[in-house]
Order: structure tokens, then C-alpha cells, then sequence
């Protein structure tokens, strides 16, 4: 929910563009899941597949700093970007 109020934030006028793209991406990830979860599971067994879940989800946690300290870069460098 956060992501989607930084969108309407960010973009404003094309706010319904930016939602639908990231409801897209979000989509098509969650649909691509499915096709190699299982395999993951089967040749890494449950332990070390949950754990490599787990590493991905801790290398992601910089992330809202990074949007939080460099936002208004990266918001000056898209020229759809309102603010």
C-alpha cells in the first residue's frame, strides 16, 4: 500500500499508468513464481530454498533507504515524475 501512495505521490497526473505498470510487473512476477518454485524446492530442499528466500529478502531491506536518501535523484532523472 505504501508503494502505491509514493506512485500517486510521485506521478500524479499519470498516477493510473505507474499503478497499472507496477500492478503489471507485480503480476507477472507473482505468475513467473510458480514456474520455478517448485523445481527450487525439489533440488535445494526445503531448508536451504527457504533460506535462500530469506537471504534475498534481507539484500532487499536497503532498499526503502536508498529511495529515502536518493529519491529526489532518481525523481529528477524521469521526466513522468511530477516531484
Amino acid at each position: 500500500m505504501q508503494g502505491l501512495n509514493y506512485i500517486v505521490d510521485a506521478y500524479r497526473v499519470r498516477a493510473n499508468s505507474a499503478i497499472a505498470a507496477s500492478t503489471f510487473l507485480r503480476g507477472f512476477i507473482a505468475a513467473g513464481f510458480p514456474m520455478f518454485a517448485t523445481a527450487m524446492f525439489h533440488k535445494l530442499t526445503v531448508p536451504w530454498a527457504m533460506s535462500l528466500l530469506g537471504f534475498l529478502a534481507v539484500a532487499l531491506i536497503p532498499v526503502p533507504f536508498v529511495f529515502y536518501y536518493h529519491g529526489k535523484t532518481i525523481r529528477r532523472t524521469s521526466r513522468y515524475c511530477a516531484g
